[in-house]
């Protein structure tokens, strides 16, 4: 796919979908933009293609000079629950449009609904905050962001959380509690605690696949924390960090771990 566009001022942009041969630029626009997240880099196109067997169909908007001013990563989920739909970005909070203005994210938008209909998809879903998006679309309100600002030491930490939160986290580590914080070495404990939570839950889980592809594609981003007691991984999380900002996106906690902890925190 290849076609101009033009926005309200006349100005023209050609869309395209991804080649491999814009990965640094497509990379050096996203490290460069305010609102730029991991999710939004070029190598999620192929680790999804290749570990969850997902079309990606990455779009990139270009001025007249032929230089990146817009980014749209999309995938085409397809699932006999689900259905047939496009996401920007599946599995994540964010990945949504980046633009150099709010024309270009509209003509990337626009450019996206043209393949929607082409793939005959029930809707496009994009993952960001409302900030990326100029159109007025329905929005789902049944999920927030909590974000907290870090302080600069771990004693700041501390304080600002209050002493009953402090003394919550002694207790258990008085009591044997350990954890571990590592790389692709721990990937079997985090994922031996992940299919039990998962599975309580009533959810499938991701294959072991996908955290090792992860860990391969972005070893520089990527951390998991666990958490033992009585030697046996009871607790864990899935650390992804980018810029100034570290999230989660996979935790877990097998459930009798819960009953216990409650137990001894409030005994």
């Amino acid at each position: 796919m290849k076609h101009k566009m033009i926005d309200g001022n006349n100005v023209s942009y050609v869309v395209s979908e991804l080649s491999d041969s814009d990965a640094v630029e497509w990379d050096r626009y996203v490290d460069q933009h305010p609102e730029g997240t991991l999710f939004h880099k070029f190598a999620w196109a192929s680790l999804i293609k290749e570990v969850l067997h997902q079309k990606p169909r990455y779009l990139k908007a270009q001025n007249s000079a032929g230089n990146i001013v817009g980014v749209l990563p999309l995938v085409n989920l397809k699932s006999v629950v689900f259905g047939n739909f496009l996401v920007s970005m599946p599995y994540f909070n964010y990945g949504g449009v980046l633009a150099d203005s709010e024309e270009v994210a509209s003509v990337l938008v626009n450019a996206s609904t043209d393949i929607a209909d082409k793939l005959n998809v029930s809707h496009v879903q994009y993952r960001c905050s409302s900030e990326c998006m100029t159109e007025s679309f329905p929005v789902a309100k049944h999920k927030v962001n909590m974000i907290l600002d870090l302080p600069e030491s771990q004693d700041a930490l501390g304080k600002s959380i209050g002493s009953k939160r402090r003394s919550q986290i002694k207790r258990p580590i008085r009591e044997g509690v350990s954890h571990k914080i590592g790389g692709r070495e721990l990937i079997d404990d985090f994922y031996e605690v992940f299919c039990i939570n998962m599975r309580d839950l009533g959810t499938p889980v991701y294959s072991k696949k996908l955290f090792e592809s992860i860990f391969d594609t972005f070893p520089d981003n990527t951390n998991i924390c666990v958490v033992y007691w009585e030697g046996k991984p009871v607790s864990t999380g899935f650390l992804m960090h980018y810029k100034n900002k570290l999230e989660i996106p996979w935790a877990s906690t097998v459930r009798y771990a819960n009953y216990k902890a409650t137990i001894n925190l409030n005994g």
